[in-house]
């Protein structure tokens, strides 16, 4: 038998200590599970000092867990943390007045733990509103009673949708000389594609629908053709969003890239050996090409608008002098003629979208029958691709949220009868009526007091005398064409979330309904707004319920006392207006 001696007994005691401290320090470290009691790692430096006797839920001080929601409590004789009572205050990070935050069961700050009652004042400094009050709303501070037009979202022009209650050309090409007073010109209806030359019919072997270009003004000008015609001319960068870029695939020469040097050899007049697929590869690398888009307006809107579509028809009536007023001498006929519209030294050419038809001006070296590749130039002076006549144009508003826009019957009896005094020579390719549908989109937050938008005639400036103008309508005749009740407000759940005004006088002159419904926090929806100009009874679709464009000019001529009603051209006509979200809309 093997006896101990002291010196055995004292070290056995030492491994039997040691190992009893081991056994215990790796059950610690397994009780991981559910319900077993953690180490505390976030006692003080001697836990038995802040917890030693204390009664289970005391508060003690944490020194190794910062967050804000969370305490320090006895349990065991260890300082454990936990979380901090619900609704305990905690820092507000989230920049709103409306909301208080509160430590959750979880503990965590909730940053919407509670929201202030409605109704009550706050501010949160974005209102674009002078001296606009705000209140409370479901936890936002919104302005109220009122408007904040910045809190709009950005709509892109693209995103306004316009189509022609007659959408297809009436005809396929449309020539004409000017009864003698302007060069001839034969234009030519396409259809864009995305690869190779444009089709001459759609896919369903219809005619062509007139479609919208949009894209940014690189140059504006006017177009003299020795007598009233007057053009409006544009010329457009495509943009690269939607299918704007197809307008102009399979052309080398456009209004802005003309044909020259080895080009010109290869695809131009002279050419003796063209080769199609050569001048699509030079046409695909071509930089910079533009859509021409032309317009001829009725002549009382020369003079008018000396900001964004300048166009005037008499150099006499810029002073005592003739041509004493620079601005009218260039705007008589000129590319020099400048336009808000068009890049300057200081801003860059605005977006712009416009609604027409799609066509090829073949210019008056030859007619569209003998031009069978687009592609090959044959008079370098026109044989590229237009918007011709546009019918609409908009663009976003400079000063304000929403849009300027414009409605054109082409006036130059180019395209359309009566025609050197011919009422029957058949050329509808621009007829009147122009009746359109617009469909402006908007989103905005849901608030306490509806949004306001405006409809208003354009505030300009008079080209003449540079003084402030507003642009009355010629020839409006949407009331004769709408029978249907209009729908200026727009309400949900409830609530009225959208009122639309129209300016005192003009309540007539278009047919608007408001469509929308809530998404999320945002009101999303369209205001939709129909406008017709122009009347003549030999295009087929008379005067509204009128025989007539004199009874239909009698009867409207009460009704819309803010336009110009001309009995002796009645297929004439322009709308131009703005509708614009405001904090409240300005009476005339």
């Amino acid at each position: 038998m093997h006896r101990f001696n002291s010196a055995s007994k004292l070290t056995l005691i030492l491994l039997t200590t040691a190992a009893l401290s081991t056994l215990t320090l790796l059950l610690n470290l397994g009780s991981t599970g559910a319900g077993a009691q953690q180490p505390n790692s976030n006692r003080g430096s001697d836990p038995d000092e802040q917890c030693r006797a204390k009664q289970d839920g005391s508060p003690c001080s944490l020194k190794n867990d910062a967050r804000l929601c969370r305490v320090g409590r006895c349990r065991d004789n260890a300082c454990i943390s936990e979380p901090a009572p619900v609704g305990r205050a905690c820092p507000d990070i989230d920049g709103s007045p409306c909301t208080i935050p509160g430590c959750t069961a979880a503990g965590t700050c909730d940053q919407k733990s509670r929201v202030r009652p409605d109704g009550t004042s706050c501010s949160d400094g974005s209102t674009a509103c002078n001296n606009a009050s705000q209140t409370c709303n479901a936890g936002r501070c919104v302005p109220a009673p009122g408007t904040d037009p910045s809190q709009l979202a950005p709509i892109s022009v693209n995103d306004v949708e316009v189509l022609a209650s007659i959408p297809r050309v009436a005809q396929l090409t449309a020539f004409n000389d000017c009864c003698g007073s302007c060069e001839q010109q034969d234009l030519e209806a396409l259809v864009p594609i995305p690869q190779g030359t444009p089709r001459r019919l759609e896919l369903d072997g219809q005619k062509p629908l007139r479609r919208k270009f949009c894209g940014t003004v690189a140059k504006y000008g006017v177009n003299d053709e020795s007598a009233d015609p007057r053009d409006i001319m544009i010329n457009i960068l495509p943009s690269p969003l939607g299918p704007y870029r197809d307008f102009l695939n399979g052309f080398v020469n456009t209004e802005q890239t003309r044909l020259k040097g080895n080009q010109l050899k290869q695809f131009g007049p002279s050419a003796t050996q063209f080769n199609l697929q050569d001048c699509l590869s030079a046409a695909r690398d071509t930089k910079n090409k533009v859509i021409h888009a032309e317009v001829t307006p009725d002549e009382h809107f020369y003079g008018a608008d000396g900001r964004f579509l300048p166009i005037e028809n008499n150099p006499f009536n810029c002073g005592s002098l003739p041509f004493s007023n620079i601005n009218c001498r260039r705007c008589v006929s000129s590319w020099d003629c400048k336009s808000e519209l068009e890049p300057s030294d200081e801003t860059a050419g605005r977006e712009i979208c416009v609604y027409g038809v799609y066509a090829y001006d073949h210019g008056n070296e030859h007619r569209a029958s003998t031009h069978s590749e687009l592609c090959r130039v044959l008079d370098t002076d026109h044989d590229h691709p237009e918007m011709h006549p546009f019918d609409a144009i908009w663009w976003r508003h400079p000063d304000h949220q929403g849009w300027m826009f414009g409605v054109f019957q082409d006036d130059s009896n180019r395209y359309s009868f009566p025609h050197c005094g011919s009422t029957q020579n058949g050329n509808e390719w621009s007829q009147a009526p122009r009746d359109l549908t617009f469909r402006f989109p908007f989103k905005f937050p849901v608030r306490s007091a509806p949004q306001h938008a405006c409809l208003q005639h354009v505030r300009t400036r008079s080209l003449v005398s540079n003084s402030e103008n507003i642009v009355g309508p010629m020839n409006v005749t949407t009331s004769a064409f709408v029978s249907a009740t209009e729908a200026l407000n727009l309400t949900l759940s409830g609530q009225r979330v959208l009122d639309v005004t129209k300016e005192i006088g003009s309540e007539l002159e278009t047919h608007v309904r408001v469509e929308g419904r809530i998404v999320g926090d945002d009101v999303v929806g369209q205001i939709i707004l129909r406008v017709a100009i122009g009347c003549d009874a030999r295009s087929g679709v008379r005067c509204g319920r009128f025989a007539k464009p004199s009874e239909a000019f009698d009867a409207l001529k009460s009704g819309n006392k803010l336009v110009k009603y001309d009995k002796d051209d009645p297929g004439a006509g322009y709308y131009y207006s703005q509708l614009t979200f405001d904090c409240a809309c300005p009476s005339r």
